[in-house]
């Protein structure tokens, strides 16, 4: 009997043994799985902008239509002129706007404050006026060295026989006012001698009295009453050289 027991004692002493063993082998396997559902939570990074697009080139803004860069060469004619006509004080009387015309220029002249009756109208050969008297405006436009006389349409415009600034007398009404349309088929806007475009300009120049055609070199036509300066401030529809 007493065998019996001690071999049962340590039966249960094994088995004890045993039991706690399993136990512990558990405990220990348990400690890495909760590491790896750890790291496995973690979250994953955020990905950043896509940075496989090249960046694109900052483009120039476009400026407004008034900041436009446009061609400001003083070469070139030049498709219409508006001016204004001023008198001897120095006041806007009116107005006068040049346009290119199949032959020459084409005026169309609106004035107030004038003496009625006729009154010689030329084309100086300066882009002045100073009042009072616009002697600044210089002698008429005569680029080929000729005489004072009547326009003639049938002359050849590379070697007329008068100025290039004559042109027909203009009548004033009752009431002051010069509302008249005129060609001068000789003087220009676009390059060459007789553009009214030079460095200097030109000038439309009203005259107290009728030019009579024959008095040199102006006609006797009296002092300068009102003028107009023609230049490429003015100019509108530049064309290129």
């Amino acid at each position: 009997m007493r065998t019996l027991a001690t071999l049962t004692g340590a039966a249960l002493l094994t088995a004890t043994l045993l039991t706690g063993g399993c136990g512990n082998s558990e405990d220990d396997a348990s400690t890495p799985g909760e590491a790896i559902t750890d790291r496995t939570a973690e979250p994953a990074p955020q990905s950043g902008p896509d940075d496989s697009r090249a960046a694109e080139p900052a483009r120039e803004p476009t400026p407004p239509a008034s900041q436009s860069s446009g061609d400001e060469s003083t070469s070139g004619g030049a498709e219409r002129i508006e001016t204004v006509v001023i008198d001897s004080e120095g006041q806007q009387t009116g107005t006068l706007t040049v346009e290119a015309a199949n032959a020459g220029v084409r005026l169309t002249l609106s004035v107030t404050g004038l003496q009625p009756g006729e009154h010689a109208v030329h084309f100086h050969e300066v882009g002045r006026c100073d009042p009072p008297d616009f002697e600044s405006a210089g002698s008429h436009y005569n680029p080929h060295g000729a005489r004072h006389g009547m326009p003639d349409m049938d002359e050849d415009p590379q070697d007329p026989d008068h100025h290039v600034g004559d042109m027909l007398n203009q009548a004033v009404d009752p009431q002051g006012r010069l509302e008249t349309e005129m060609v001068n088929h000789i003087a220009t806007l676009s390059d060459g001698p007789n553009t009214l475009l030079d460095e200097d300009g030109s000038a439309l120049v009203i005259h107290a009295r009728p030019d009579d055609y024959e008095s040199q070199p102006s006609g006797n036509a009296g002092d300068r009453v009102a003028c107009a300066v023609i230049s490429r401030s003015e100019a509108q529809g530049t064309s290129a050289p």
